[in-house]
């Protein structure tokens, strides 16, 4: 008799139980929405930038900054999804000048520094955050000038 009590009981919770997750998943499904939650945000492009000579450099700045942040996240490649970016700036000395760095975090969490470089190629390199660091330059922050 004890089992088949402790048995209904059990029953009863695993029956509440899925009853109050369905009824929650109808709440959801009927509350309201904002519309500006809903509302499609589009970034506008940044006209005012003014060219670099770098070409590569100039179209991305052009760009909306989500759209920046994807194109950036398909030139590091490694299953980067772009979320953020950020323009660093120019190198100065012999060896990068004109160069564009450009600095962009990946949905994965992950960050990578972008070279642009101002060949007709539009040529890429890419470094990971943390060897920028050992280099003595951190992502996210302007190049000095």
């Amino acid at each position: 008799m004890r089992r088949t009590i402790i048995g209904w009981v059990l029953l009863a919770i695993i029956a509440a139980a899925v009853w109050s997750i369905l009824w929650i998943m109808h709440l959801v499904a009927l509350a309201p929405v904002s519309p500006v939650r809903n509302a499609v945000n589009e970034p506008t492009a940044h006209p005012d930038v003014p060219t670099t000579g770098n070409m590569a450099n100039d179209r991305l700045a052009n760009l909306p900054s989500t759209e920046q942040a994807v194109v950036l996240g398909k030139n590091v490649g490694r299953g980067c999804e772009g979320v953020l970016a950020f323009p660093m700036g120019f190198g100065r000395h012999d060896a990068d000048k004109g160069d564009a760095y450009w600095s962009v975090k990946c949905a994965d969490g992950k960050s990578y520094a972008v070279a642009l470089h101002p060949d007709k190629a539009g040529g890429v390199s890419v470094l990971g955050c943390e060897a920028m660091r050992s280099a003595g330059m951190e992502c996210f922050k302007r190049l000095p000038p």
